[in-house]
């Protein structure tokens, strides 16, 4: 299973992300979006208003840590074992889906950061685009595709929140968290509707190959766990 995402599932998250013209597309605006952001000065403006008044106080430590990339990635671990010991299937799809996009994004975004190179408020380097804020949408975006929005809302409400601590903390300007947040959407959601579409639904159940073990009898099954 492991071996599979990380060589067929993480060259088909790629194709599937970004080998789609409207994805393309969307993500070509949301780069010009955010070069004329830098460009035109808002970011500068921005930094001026936000500076010496930092909103979040005592949350700030708790919202970075909640977007940050290694807090994703352990948690979809920890989906990963407990839905594989309770034989939870939609759970570790669930799961797998988080692990595909999550990587995508990770590698896309420190391509790009390294491609860019550019300087945060901060000083440091390779700030575009934001990695928490892709990350962080990354997740909310597949959780939106499997369960609708009653987690959906609220997951990207905190994805919002964690591209606003990344200005309050002076470690981004905002084109850094604009880009970020349209990558980790196009690649959660376009890597979760892909997954979706392999394992179709039908009256609530997932329609699957099966293959018995005993017999060699393959077939289609039907999937459901409560």
């Amino acid at each position: 299973e492991f071996k599979e995402l990380g060589t067929r599932d993480f060259w088909r998250g790629f194709k599937t992300s970004f080998w789609d013209l409207e994805n393309a597309l969307v993500l070509t605006a949301a780069m010009g979006a955010s070069i004329s952001i830098r460009e035109t000065g808002v970011d500068d403006t921005i930094r001026g208003r936000i500076r010496g008044h930092r909103q979040l106080g005592d949350m700030d430590e708790t919202v970075q840590i909640l977007g940050n990339p290694g807090t994703h990635f352990a948690a979809t671990g920890v989906l990963w074992l407990g839905s594989a010991l309770t034989r939870d299937f939609k759970s570790h799809e669930v799961a797998q889906t988080l692990t595909q996009a999550l990587c995508v994004n990770g590698v896309t975004t420190l391509l790009l950061k390294v491609s860019a190179n550019t300087r945060a408020p901060d000083g440091e380097d390779l700030a575009w685009p934001s990695g928490h804020t892709s990350s962080a949408f990354t997740v909310a975006a597949v959780l939106n595709e499997y369960y609708g929005p009653w987690a959906g809302v609220p997951s990207l409400a905190l994805a919002g929140l964690v591209g606003y601590q990344r200005l309050d903390s002076r470690v981004h300007d905002f084109s850094d968290v604009v880009f970020g947040a349209f990558l980790g959407y196009v690649v959660g959601s376009s890597i979760a509707r892909d997954q979706k579409a392999q394992f179709p639904e039908v009256f609530g159940m997932k329609l699957m190959p099966y293959a018995d073990p005993y017999t060699g009898a393959t077939g289609l099954a039907l999937y459901k766990s409560w």
